[in-house]
Order: structure tokens, then sequence, then C-alpha cells
């Protein structure tokens, strides 16, 4: 017999304003055999999972979520892999706009593209600032960047992946995690698989670790697979095979 968590995440069509504070399914004792965790809302996947968070928006009431995930880990023996959301789990949904973003992202761009101007990496940052990625299962940040090059005139000399590390700027810094984020961490230490999923825009899975060992938690996770990877989002049943596949490395799912 083995543990099974379910956790279900509020409707992303919840404002703020109105959701309600996320809710668990009780921990239930199901046969080892039984390998079959079906999230609401989201797709039906068999794999060998015995806890996975599976998070799309998660009210801001970080309180009432900490003390029901840390007693429900608490009270479990084993967990094999949890699965957690970034932005809006982990850190706040908005990334902050901060005085130096631009300059810092400017800089960084005329680094990686020597020949480029400050004036053509101002445009490109100021065009690409405003942008949100559309609601898609696949994911579309690339095609993004290279309409934007094309139109400010500058294919060829600016790639797709030197814009999009410009626009990523590290987490540390920039935004803070919610403060029971390290305990939950901590609950989870030595109990099995700790991943990290998520829909960006700019972070990578490297981008993603990086941050993590700047806020000194690489030690507890395992894994990161950002959709930015794997060019599908959530809740795309191919972006969460990824997710269950990954194991310690990720692919691209055509």
């Amino acid at each position: 017999m083995v543990t099974k968590a379910i956790h279900h995440s509020a409707e992303r069509k919840q404002t703020s304003a109105n959701a309600t504070p996320a809710s668990f399914v009780g921990v239930e004792r199901v046969p080892r055999c039984r390998r079959r965790v079906t999230a609401k809302g989201t797709h039906r996947m068999d794999r060998q999972v015995m806890a996975s968070f599976f998070e799309r928006q998660l009210p801001v009431r970080w309180a009432t979520y900490d003390r029901k995930l840390i007693r429900m880990l608490a009270s479990s023996a084993f967990v094999n892999v949890a699965f957690f959301d970034i932005g809006g789990t982990l850190w706040p949904d908005e990334w902050p706009s901060l005085p130096g973003d631009r300059a810092e992202r400017i800089g960084c761009l005329c680094g990686r593209v020597e020949q480029l101007s400050e004036l053509d990496a101002a445009r490109l940052v100021d065009s690409l600032s405003s942008v949100k990625h559309p609601a898609s299962a696949r994911q579309q940040t690339h095609q993004l960047v290279i309409d934007t090059v094309h139109r400010c005139g500058l294919t060829g000399l600016v790639t797709a992946e030197a814009e999009i590390e410009a626009m990523c700027l590290p987490a540390a810094g920039h935004i803070e995690l919610f403060p029971d984020a390290r305990r939950l961490f901590d609950a989870l230490s030595g109990r099995g698989r700790v991943v990290l999923v998520s829909n960006t825009m700019w972070r990578d899975r490297h981008a993603a670790r990086r941050d993590f060992e700047q806020f000194g938690l690489a030690g507890q996770v395992n894994d990161y697979l950002m959709s930015i990877d794997v060019s599908w989002r959530k809740p795309a049943s191919r972006f969460f095979a990824a997710a269950l596949s990954s194991g310690e490395r990720h692919q691209t799912i055509a």
C-alpha cells in the first residue's frame, strides 16, 4: 500500500478577488499496482506517482494552503515525486517591474550580441517587455521573439536565444519567495523527489535552477521542467506526460 495525495487547484477562471482557497482531497490508501492519478480539471495519466501537485493558479491564501499541505506531508510516510508550480505557488504570480530592469536587459543583450547598438537593443527590449504569452497549448515564445526581431529589421543579427536570455532576469533581487515556501521544502526533505513545473515566458530550466541556487534551495529541488523547454504549456496533457517521464532529464515533444 502506498499513499496518494491529490491536490485540486482553483480554476484558472477565478480571479484573486473571488477565488476560494485551494483544497485537498484527503490522503487515501490505494494498492501499489494502481498508478493512476486523476487531477481535477486536467488530464488522466498513468505513471508511478504517489503525490502530484498540478498547479494552474493558486489563490494568494498561502497560509491556508501551507498548513494543509505541511500537515498532509508530515503524516505521509513517503512521497515518490511532488510537482510544484512556481509563479503564484512559490513566489508571486505577477513579476514586479523595477526601475533598473530595462537597463539590465539592454546590457545583457548587448553583451550577447557585440554588433548590436544600444539603441537597437532598447527597441527590442521595449517591444518585448509588454508581450504576454497567448492562451494556447503550444509554447510560442520563440516565434514571438523571431517576429519581433524581424519587425525591428534585425533578422540575422539577433537570435531568439540571445533575446530570451536577456529578457529572463534572475529572480534573486527581483522577487521574493513566499514566507512559507522554505517550510514547504523542509517538509518534503528526504521524502522523495521534488520537481518544479511551470508555464513561463522567458525562464527555462537552467534559469530556474540558477534562481533556486541563489535562494539556497537547489539541494531541495531535484529537477525543473518549464513550458519553454518542452514546447507545451499546462494544462496540455503532453506537458504533464513530459513531467511524469522526465526523471533526471527533459525532452522536447514534437
